[in-house]
């Protein structure tokens, strides 16, 4: 979608900052509204966008469907919260303290009114070897693993790490995880195995009650890996960079620590590459020194091909061509012989999938 417009008034929606909106809405048409439209509903960010523009002119129509889906994800997410709040408490009889990840950890904090970040389900991290305590618990809560295939339970606890779990009343959905950085990319790189983030995790409150937290650092690597490998830039990116954002403009981190953690962990490029996007879409405040994780001219070439921040803010999704998606992937490795093995399971889990076909 190449309407400069609509791209002008989205990129302003989403700034930590907000111009002048008056000028930009007055500059769309019907159809342009359309597109706008489209665009925020492809990077699910609806409440927030409502509530940036809902003292200016928006189409009735628009303003009216986008109140209330702002109005019933505020709902909804009060209700995940009490729900979660419950969960914990019960994991805790059990000797349970899970972590929170994504939208329940950054709702209520970095974004400050919960309505504003929309969301799927609650996400949970547990250690391994409390995976089938959590799973009774949540059992006996009304929760029910939906049913899948042997491959796929296969493939969760070879390198997926998370188990689905929806409730049989009210369709909550709740994934319990026992890998931060799950995946075969995390696999190959030696991420899945090699971070640890168990031994920072800090005490944070989710309205009155004590709950984890991911340290600053494991939750900008967390975000950053859901948004460039998990997803690889696809749809929900703008919630994804705008989580990013906001959770580096509400944290205090230490930045060369957090440039030689990525390092350590091999994920300096992936880092380099969600950092490049945030920035060059939010203008996050990003030091000089992270320009240091850039990887050699030949590789960021490769990226800035398959990335353009521009194109992702237009709705571009990488992950529609295969090809691309792949090269993606293999592009992000910090290490030659990682690339060589992602590219070896690559061909052998397709001729796997041919030969089941």
């Amino acid at each position: 979608m190449n309407n400069i417009p609509t791209l002008c008034l989205l990129h302003a929606a989403i700034q930590s900052t907000p111009p002048n909106f008056a000028p930009l809405v007055a500059s769309l048409g019907r159809a342009d509204w359309a597109d706008f439209a489209t665009l925020v509903e492809y990077h699910e960010i609806v409440p927030l966008v409502w509530h940036r523009l809902r003292h200016d002119a928006l189409p009735a129509e628009i303003a009216a469907t986008w109140r209330e889906q702002y109005y019933l994800n505020a709902v909804r997410n009060d209700a995940r919260i009490a729900e979660l709040k419950a969960v914990v408490r019960d994991l805790a009889e059990c000797g349970i303290a899970p972590v929170l990840l994504k939208g329940m950890a950054l709702a209520p904090s970095v974004y400050g009114n919960i309505a504003l970040r929309q969301m799927g389900d609650m996400d949970v991290l547990v250690r391994r070897e409390d995976l089938g305590v959590t799973w009774a618990v949540l059992s006996a809560r009304g929760y029910l693993v939906p049913s899948a295939t042997p491959r796929y339970w296969r493939l969760q606890f070879r390198n997926g790490g998370e188990l689905r779990l929806v409730h049989q009343r009210s369709t909550a959905l709740i994934e319990v995880h026992w890998w931060l950085c799950a995946g075969t990319w995390a696999e190959q790189s030696g991420l899945l195995t090699r971070l640890d983030p168990w031994r920072r995790v800090r005490v944070d409150a989710l309205d009155d009650q004590p709950v984890l937290r991911l340290h600053p650092h494991d939750e900008v690597l967390h975000i950053a890996h859901h948004l460039a490998v998990s997803n690889q830039f696809g749809s929900g990116v703008g919630r994804m960079l705008v989580d990013l954002d906001r959770l580096i403009r509400a944290s205090s981190l230490d930045w060369p620590k957090l440039l030689a953690e990525a390092r350590a962990l091999n994920v300096a490029t992936m880092i380099w590459l969600a950092l490049h996007v945030v920035q060059a879409l939010l203008a996050t405040p990003i030091p000089s020194i992270a320009q240091q994780l850039a990887p050699p001219l030949w590789q960021r070439w490769l990226l800035q091909q398959q990335i353009q921040p521009c194109e992702l803010l237009a709705g571009a999704d990488p992950r529609r061509i295969a090809v691309r998606r792949y090269l993606l992937l293999l592009a992000m490795v910090d290490q030659p012989h990682d690339m060589l093995g992602m590219l070896r399971t690559g061909i052998n889990e397709w001729r796997s999938t041919i030969r089941n076909t």
